[in-house]
């Protein structure tokens, strides 16, 4: 019989396990109390559920209300761009900027019109004070604007939701009088809808 030499045994190193990272602290905190786990998440589900379908206020067609007012100018005699800018945006921006209450000024000059968008401050909730003030400031531009340019346009700017949108199209060659009626029939008709 030969020497067998005695078995050692395997030493345990002291601390944690060499694939141990502390970032870890939830996930092994989640695996050893998965009942806590699962109830808690039942408990967000049940509160998402009851927000969603009882407290929340549900539209099909909500009303948007924007915070943004639309300046626009138009002068048929003036057509490039750049004189556009000079002679009607400048002027009634720079009395724009003496306004309370508005956040940012942005224009846009093309041929022969003139746009300006105010934005109001969002923390304003009522907009009709501060779009009387842009009509003033527009109408204290208006001795600076070319006499050819006719009364500025200062309207709230307002984002139109149609419930239907209804597109014809036809092949090329019809005859557009044979449709004509066909549209008119159908308009009719739907003003005939309540609430149309």
């Amino acid at each position: 019989m030969g020497y067998a030499p005695p078995l050692e045994s395997p030493t345990v190193a002291a601390g944690p396990p060499p694939d141990y990272s502390p970032d870890m602290g939830l996930a092994a905190w989640s695996v050893k109390n998965r009942v806590a786990v699962n109830i808690f998440t039942l408990v967000v589900i049940f509160a998402g559920y009851y927000a969603a379908f009882s407290e929340l206020q549900r539209d099909l067609f909500p009303d948007v209300t924007t915070n943004f007012i639309l300046v626009t100018t138009l002068d048929a005699t003036t057509a490039a761009p750049e004189d556009i800018e000079r002679t009607i945006t400048v002027p009634i921006e720079e009395e724009l900027a003496n306004v309370k209450g508005l956040a940012k000024i942005r224009s846009i000059s093309q041929d022969n019109f003139s746009n300006i968008f105010v934005e109001v401050d969002p923390a304003i909730n009522d907009i009709q004070p501060v779009l009387n003030d842009v009509r003033q400031a527009v109408d204290k531009a208006r001795a600076e604007l070319p006499r050819s340019a006719e009364p500025s346009v200062v309207e709230e700017f307002d984002i139109p939701m149609p419930l239907v949108t209804f597109t014809v199209s036809y092949p090329p060659g019809f005859d557009l009088r044979k449709i004509r009626p066909v549209l008119d029939d159908i308009e009719r008709k739907l003003k005939l809808v309540p609430g149309v």
